[in-house]
This record gives structure tokens, sequence and C-alpha cells, in this order.
């Protein structure tokens, strides 16, 4: 199964769709999780984090 891969416009407007400032890319699903949570427990807002695989 191929992987889908964004254009740079789509990759420029992805935060707008998330609501937040900027995007954090991380390796796995379970760098999501940590970042989340030290992202809250420092009160960092509007940031999504997303893993690239």
């Amino acid at each position: 199964m191929s992987e889908c891969e964004y254009s740079n416009d789509a990759l420029n407007v992805m935060s707008l769709f998330y609501s937040a400032d900027k995007i954090l890319y991380v390796e796995g699903e379970d760098d999501v999780v940590f970042w989340e949570f030290i992202l809250s427990y420092f009160k960092v807002g509007s940031l999504k984090v997303q893993d690239v695989g």
C-alpha cells in the first residue's frame, strides 16, 4: 500500500486545519503521547503533534 504524501501547499495549511499555530512532527505514535504530555505540562498551547511514521 502506498503512503499518502502531501504537497507543499497542503503542508503549509495543515496548521489551519488543526487550529494550531505550529505542527510538531515526530517519529512514531509513542512520541506523540510523550510530546503531548510534555507540552501540556509546560502549558504550551496551539501546537499539534503528529507522527510521520
